[in-house]
């Protein structure tokens, strides 16, 4: 053995110890990126991921590059809520670059150059987008899920002249929570419509932390709807001094309202949102 055996053996010691943790630990995390005006959302839960749209560009490739381990190169699926560019932008870049398993839509139509760029991207990767409806699952290994929760079976094909109708909403949590509400609400940008068709039906919208629908809008996040959820907390994605006043201050007046403290990705950056069995929180900024 030579003197620098030992030394060589240390250094892959070192090596394999980093690896291993950098993985994640077995906790839910929700990470809702700072992507400007747009929406990119990764849920964790040990070495599985799940993407939830991809921001306006491909600037979700850096913000992935830091939350997942420097090796790892797969996400288990990648979900776009609805086939708008500052929800889609991001993904084609995603599946150039990552390993995914598998594409989810709405199921809404588009004839947009960049959502064909994103079909084509999917193609690439051999992998068919496949629409979710209310009732399916989306499973994180053993530690996460998300149910889908919107949108109905059909309605989303019928969304031609506004495709947030059929947008997805999933509710993120833990498979066996000890607390009905320990999860989080990803409302992607849905219509007042949406909302009030997610109460009226019962739907399980209860959740300790909601991703606000609609980057804040006036338009959705509505008094009904922020009683049948009951959040503690509500994380709004937005960019800084964006052209459309989000968040809207009729929707901070609501939340302020009930009570619900806010995080914003405008002025607090990437925010992270963990899910215990017992309770849903925002961990840190």
């Amino acid at each position: 053995m030579t003197r620098r055996t030992p030394i060589i053996a240390a250094a892959v010691a070192c090596a394999l110890l980093a690896a291993i943790a950098a993985f994640p630990s077995s906790r839910l995390v929700v990470r809702v990126f700072d992507v400007g005006q747009g929406d990119a959302i990764l849920v964790q839960c040990g070495r599985h991921q799940l993407l939830v749209d991809g921001g306006p560009d491909a600037a979700v490739l850096s913000k992935l590059g830091r939350a997942m381990p420097f090796f790892d190169r797969a996400i288990d699926a990648v979900v776009l809520t609805h086939p708008h560019m500052d929800h889609y932008a991001g993904l084609a870049a995603v599946l150039r670059r990552y390993r995914v398993g598998r594409v989810f839509v709405s199921g809404a139509p588009s004839q947009s150059s960049g959502y064909r760029t994103f079909e084509d991207a999917a193609v690439s990767a051999k992998l068919e987008p496949v629409p979710l409806i209310a009732g399916d699952i989306v499973a994180l290994g053993g530690c996460g899920k998300a149910d889908v929760l919107w949108p109905p079976a059909g309605v989303a094909a019928q969304a031609k002249k506004d495709p947030h109708d059929g947008v997805v909403v999933l509710r993120v949590s833990a498979p066996d929570p000890a607390s009905p509400t320990a999860a989080m609400l990803l409302m992607g940008d849905p219509t007042e419509a949406v909302e009030k068709a997610l109460v009226e039906r019962n739907a399980p919208v209860a959740a300790d932390v909601l991703k606000a629908g609609h980057h804040g809008s006036r338009f959705a996040n509505t008094g009904p709807f922020l009683d049948a959820v009951r959040p503690a907390f509500a994380v709004i994605s937005a960019g800084r001094h964006n052209m459309y006043g989000h968040p809207h201050e009729a929707t901070l007046l609501r939340m302020a309202a009930r009570h619900i403290v806010v995080f914003r990705t405008d002025l607090a950056g990437d925010i992270v949102v963990r899910i215990d069995p017992d309770r849903a929180y925002v961990a840190g900024h």
